[in-house]
């Protein structure tokens, strides 16, 4: 891990309980005992009892690593992720449901996220007619990526059927297709698309203007207060919000310094006095995020290492081959031959 990861020094990336509880549900489908899972990842009998509770985002790994050896199933993050309500996001959750429209309550989802998880963030990105409703892990190595992100992109699903009744276009996934993908055209109620460059649900832009049946004015004005003094992980500093800010956008087009600082509004030399007080850049920023996006294209996808360089912006394959070896000590092609040779 970088030195200036801000997940390092911000504290260790934490995760809501709320989200997981299809987890335990799936395995007794299974006939396995949840504890069996949890002993397997190193966390308590009880780690998943209290919805408002936060583990570890690095426990995701083992916990569902676990997951797929003791049920057989290897497609189990995509079928728990089809258990997700509103209900378990708590608070951000409730506020979701008093939203007037869709695009309202997905953007309360993608707003205040980072107060009860940190190690990924939801993001939506508008192309015209077309919105992205996407998912990215900002903890640096993590394994098991196909399991997280099928399950995330499921509860995506659930979350738009259970607020308005709607199905995405299509479903882009940034892993490589199983041997057998029926269980994904089983689950997701649009078409798959594999080795893609982001894991997002495609909509219709005009969708965001639907009208929630809950909406509730009176609620959402005491939800959003409540809201913006809720805390369940520890606040994150700027240069953690502007890796946030990043993220998602690297493969797309990301904001120079003065486009980011004008998003926290802020002048760009506050925004360069203060990352620098955290012992960062925004060239650092960017770079890191780039760097983690591409390992894990390398080490979840079959997409080429020269689509990789151009999606995230360097000039030619040889520049991007710089500054990975820079960053991991090895060449991409060499990265990713040894991720696939340790299990």
């Amino acid at each position: 891990m970088p030195e200036d990861d801000p997940t390092r020094r911000d504290g260790e990336g934490r995760q809501l309980v709320g989200p997981l509880l299809p987890i335990p549900a799936t395995l007794r489908r299974f006939g396995v005992a949840p504890a069996q899972a949890l002993a397997a990842a190193g966390l308590p009998a009880d780690a998943l009892d209290d919805p408002a509770a936060t583990i570890p985002f690095a426990a995701l790994t083992p916990l569902v690593t676990a997951c797929v050896a003791l049920t057989g199933c290897p497609w189990f993050g995509l079928l728990a992720g089809q258990g997700i309500r509103v209900a378990n996001f708590g608070p951000v959750g409730a506020l979701m449901r008093s939203a007037p429209t869709l695009g309202e309550a997905l953007l309360d989802f993608t707003g205040n996220q980072h107060r009860h998880t940190r190690g990924a963030m939801p993001y939506l990105l508008g192309f015209g007619e077309t919105t992205m409703w996407g998912y990215a892990v900002l903890q640096p190595g993590m394994a098991a990526l196909s399991q997280i992100l099928d399950y995330s992109l499921a509860a995506g699903c659930a979350m738009l059927h259970e607020l308005a009744g709607l199905a995405p276009e299509e479903v882009l996934l940034a892993h490589a297709a199983p041997a057998d993908a029926t269980p994904y055209r089983q689950a997701f109620p649009a078409p798959v698309r594999f080795d893609a460059e982001q894991s997002a649900l495609v909509l219709p832009t005009a969708l965001l203007s639907r009208p929630l049946a809950w909406s509730d004015p009176a609620r959402r004005r005491a939800l959003l207060e409540q809201v913006a003094h809720y805390w369940a992980v520890r606040e994150p500093g700027l240069a953690a919000r502007v890796l946030r800010l990043l993220r998602p956008r690297v493969v797309v087009d990301p904001p120079d310094e003065a486009g980011a600082a004008a998003q926290f509004g802020l002048h760009p030399r506050t925004l360069r006095r203060r990352l620098r007080a955290e012992g960062t850049s925004f060239r650092r920023l960017l770079n890191q995020a780039r760097l983690e996006a591409a390992r894990q294209l390398l080490a979840a996808t079959r997409i080429e290492v020269t689509q990789i360089a151009m999606a995230f912006g360097y000039a030619d394959a040889s520049a991007f081959t710089r500054a990975f070896h820079r960053s991991t000590g090895l060449a991409p092609r060499q990265w990713r031959a040894g991720m696939r040779a340790d299990p």
